[in-house]
């Protein structure tokens, strides 16, 4: 599904996803680390994160090659090019880049509709 969206979705709403993926992803990590860092060493966290992370990826493989082919000169690819890792995250807080999100796609359509 994801692989017959990404090629018709506006460049500017892959951004702010790229954006919004990598801050869920950094947020997941930190509370893996934190709730598993008492019960396992580094090695073993660094091992069952290294699983999760290959299992999402194959998820958003079609994403993180789009992005990829991104023009690197732009200024919104230097803002957010890190290693991404990207994985879903399922109780999103309200005061996330959502709203950032929500905004893209809402401007963008307002652009089609005129």
């Amino acid at each position: 599904m994801i692989s017959e969206l990404i090629p018709n979705c506006p460049k500017e709403i892959l951004i702010e996803l790229r954006t919004f993926l990598n801050n869920l992803f950094t947020k997941m990590k930190d509370q893996f680390d934190s709730y598993y860092g008492e019960k396992y060493t580094v090695k073993e966290r660094n091992k069952i994160w290294e699983i999760v992370t290959k299992k999402h990826l194959t998820i958003f493989q079609t994403f993180i090659e789009l992005l990829n082919r991104q023009n690197p000169n732009s200024s919104s690819y230097k803002d957010t090019n890190q290693n991404y890792y990207f994985i879903p995250y399922p109780n999103i807080p309200e005061n996330t880049k959502l709203h950032s999100l929500n905004h893209a796609i809402k401007v963008y359509q307002g652009a089609q509709i005129t």
